[in-house]
């Protein structure tokens, strides 16, 4: 459901400069976005900050979607690097010089005019199969093979990158797509008091929340460029997955950032039961963790 321009990097260093992002107007009549995005930024703080202190569930955690401990410093280091960069990310409204654009409609895209042939064997781009055709960003001029974004039905977003092009190395664009975006229930803040003890995270609910979908399309941008490892979507592939793997996955981060928020309203993996070991079930529990969740959660004007 997303596709990438670029090649996945596992680099141990920090990005110098924080990113920042602007949000299209096509995303004004879609206020479920505005409430999810923050929430996602928090999920990734969250995740950083729990990851630096000396926190038993959230090592759990680590431990069960990265198939490693944390006293692998290289993994531990990647994770901060990615979720750090983009807790750090900041709203700008000025789009030119923005690293993410956020869309919310694909209105921005037209096939590409078919050009004068050299060589009769090659077909006009009208001429081609729907999957060949090159359609080209108008406003951010940047071209794509194949329907892009949520002309594709099914998809729920996409990450643009062209790094041929003149702009800065971090500019990307993101396409969030219909009904993920459109007025729901779109954050965990917004589940009230909702009992999530006893659910598996091998369902769908939480990971269909729109700032879980956030989170997933925010680590492929540049710097962070992970990728969709196939099979990548759904607890028990993420689970399942080698360190390598998992390191390079999107998913992976969503659902660590979901449970690094989660764990601030006291809930947990259960991880006292070989037989719950791999199920994701979440059990509630009291904690030393201050209760973070609806903290310092701005929504988007």
């Amino acid at each position: 459901m997303v596709a990438l321009f670029f090649l996945s990097t596992f680099a141990l260093f920090a990005p110098s400069l924080a990113l920042t992002y602007y949000m299209d107007t096509s995303c004004n009549p879609y206020p479920a976005v505005g409430r999810a995005l923050p929430e996602a930024l928090t999920m990734a703080r969250r995740s950083n900050a729990r990851l630096g202190a000396n926190d038993p569930d959230i090592q759990v955690a680590f431990q069960r979607i990265f198939n490693t401990g944390t006293d692998n410093g290289a993994a531990v280091a990647e994770v901060r690097r990615i979720m750090g960069g983009i807790a750090d990310m900041t709203e700008t409204n000025d789009r030119e010089s923005s690293g993410v654009r956020i869309y919310c409609n694909e209105d921005r895209w037209s096939l590409q005019k078919d050009r004068e042939r050299t060589n009769k064997l090659i077909k006009k781009n009208s001429s081609r199969n729907p999957g060949d055709q090159i359609w080209i960003d108008t406003t951010n001029n940047i071209p794509y093979a194949g329907p892009p974004g949520c002309k594709v039905q099914d998809r729920i977003g996409q990450v643009f990158h062209w790094p041929r092009l003149p702009l800065q190395a971090s500019h990307s664009t993101m396409s969030l797509c219909k009904p993920w975006i459109e007025d729901r229930i779109a954050t965990i803040k917004e589940q009230g008091k909702r009992d999530f003890s006893r659910l598996r995270l091998t369902g769908a609910g939480l990971s269909q929340l729109l700032s879980f979908i956030v989170l997933h399309e925010l680590t492929h941008v540049p710097p962070f460029r992970t990728k969709d490892v196939h099979p990548a979507y759904e607890w028990n592939n993420v689970v399942s997955k080698s360190t390598a793997d998992a390191i390079r996955n999107a998913e992976n981060y969503a659902f660590f950032g979901l449970l690094a928020v989660l764990g601030d309203a006291n809930y947990k993996l259960e991880h006292t039961k070989p037989e719950q070991n791999w199920s994701g079930l979440l059990i509630h529990t009291p904690t030393i963790w201050p209760r973070q969740l609806f903290n310092n959660v701005r929504s988007i004007s």
